[in-house]
């Protein structure tokens, strides 16, 4: 069983959850699913207790699986300091390109000058599947 009400939590001053409530009774199987950066793995730490509630309460039994998205060590989107450096190490493209590219991701909402370790696990796999040595 997971019990979750008035449930609050935040990056900084960006609400992740504003007084979310659900419940799932003992014996159902339930999915989570949504866009990257949408709050999946954010949601599962907080049913586990990795992470705590700003505010609201988190109840739990029984047994919680997680299947983990894809997500690649890359040293080089580690070494990067923002975005554009990381899809464009030889800064050869203009930046019309490179966020026509991010575009087409849905990333453009992070700009180029974003640090890319910032960004989900599923975001950072979309980054890294972007790069020409990685998809070619």
């Amino acid at each position: 069983m997971i019990s979750v009400k008035d449930l609050v939590y935040a990056y900084g001053k960006e609400p992740i959850y504003d007084r979310a409530s659900f419940y799932v009774d003992k014996n159902q199987k339930v999915g989570l699913v949504g866009a990257n950066g949408s709050g999946k793995s954010t949601l599962f730490k907080l049913i586990t207790g990795e992470e705590k509630p700003d505010d609201g309460k988190v109840d739990c039994g029984g047994t919680k699986i997680l299947v983990p998205q894809e997500v690649k060590y890359d040293p080089e989107m580690e070494k990067a300091t923002t975005i554009r450096q990381y899809l464009d190490p030889k800064n050869q493209k203009e930046d019309y390109e490179l966020l026509r590219i991010m575009s087409k991701l849905e990333l453009a909402q992070f700009g180029l000058e974003s640090p890319p370790t910032n960004l989900s696990g599923g975001q950072k796999t979309k980054l890294f599947w972007t790069r020409p040595e990685k998809s070619g």
